[in-house]
């Protein structure tokens, strides 16, 4: 999925009537590594994104994608794989971008197959299901490029970048106890990274080689 810098993201939610704050239980870097502090600003984000998305409360579609985007990552912190597809479907068909709407959705439908009764992804079902949906991709340069730019995305998420991250947000955002929806949504990003991304980087990488090596570069 393209990302949209926060400045964009920003402006669109700004643009939303009544936005809210979420209550913070410690600072984002804690929150990013505390289940019980994280659920507590999971929860308030949860309903906020719920009621705009059902009353359609957003004005473009960067802030329709931002509502959305949120909602897939909550729903697979928390499991909740039917919704997660359901948004993700969503995200895919607001790709204006052919090789970006190919793409989009096949990372949260290639975890969804691969988690066990246990809720737990295993990184060696993930990547054969991940490489079978990358193998329906386009054969395209344009969609080579797509796989390269996700793949230098992956490599470097690491749980060390991603702490240092959220340092760095809670440096910026200072001694506040509460967060914009805009800020919630980088909190929840690393969150989704550092839990469910990190420990199938080894699969993804793996299976993101295989279908760029596959594919023209020009």
């Amino acid at each position: 999925m393209k990302h949209v810098s926060h400045l964009i993201l920003a402006l669109a939610i700004s643009a939303m009537a009544c936005a809210q704050d979420h209550p913070l239980v410690g600072s984002p870097a804690e929150i990013v590594d505390s289940p019980a502090s994280f659920a507590s600003l999971a929860a308030s984000v949860d309903r906020e994104v719920e009621a705009r998305i059902a009353k359609g409360d957003h004005d473009d579609l960067a802030a329709e994608k931002l509502l959305l985007g949120i909602r897939v990552h909550l729903a697979l912190l928390s499991h909740d794989d039917e919704r997660a597809l359901a948004a993700a479907a969503r995200i895919r068909e607001l790709q204006t971008d052919p090789a970006d709407q190919a793409y989009a959705g096949l990372t949260t439908q290639a975890m969804v197959a691969s988690r066990g009764p246990d809720g737990l992804i295993s990184p060696q079902v993930f990547r054969d299901d991940f490489a079978r949906r990358l193998r329906q991709l386009p054969m395209t340069p344009a969609m080579r490029a797509g796989l390269v730019r996700q793949r230098e995305r992956m490599a470097a998420t690491t749980a060390e970048a991603i702490r240092a991250e959220a340092k760095a947000l809670a440096e910026r955002m200072g001694p506040r106890g509460t967060c914009t929806l805009v800020e919630a949504d980088q909190i929840i990003r690393m969150r989704h990274r550092l839990v469910d991304l990190v420990p199938l980087k080894g699969a993804f990488l793996e299976a993101l080689d295989a279908a760029i090596a596959a594919r023209p570069s020009a």
